[in-house]
């Protein structure tokens, strides 16, 4: 796996499973070999437009491959279930790109608190 760093965000994978829940909202699935934590945020662009996720759930696998769950988070008039025709086909094979920078992390806090 190529690990790309770019700033304060580090691509980790591509998203390989998606699902839409009516209380949790849009989930991702993703492997990776970097070590992420519970809480941890990340990021995928669609459509030229940031989406932010947090880290809920983590498996071990086979070759201490990491299986990753993460739920949307953010302003809730931008998440994916808000979209018109979105169809969630469409972010499979998106990078998924881990958010390091503490000034972004706190941006995407304050963004999910908005009402």
């Amino acid at each position: 796996m190529n690990i790309i760093r770019k700033g304060e965000i580090t691509k980790i994978m591509n998203v390989l499973n998606v699902e839409i829940q009516e209380k949790i909202r849009t989930t991702i699935e993703f492997i990776s070999n970097e070590s992420i934590l519970i809480e941890s945020k990340i990021t995928i662009n669609y459509k030229d437009e940031e989406h932010y996720f947090k880290v809920i759930s983590i498996k071990t696998g086979e070759d201490r491959v990491l299986f990753i769950k993460a739920k949307e988070i953010g302003y809730w008039a931008k998440k994916f279930d808000r979209i018109n025709n979105f169809d969630i086909r469409d972010l499979l094979g998106i990078d998924v790109e881990l958010v390091t920078d503490k000034c972004k992390i706190e941006q995407i806090n304050l963004e999910t608190s908005w009402c």
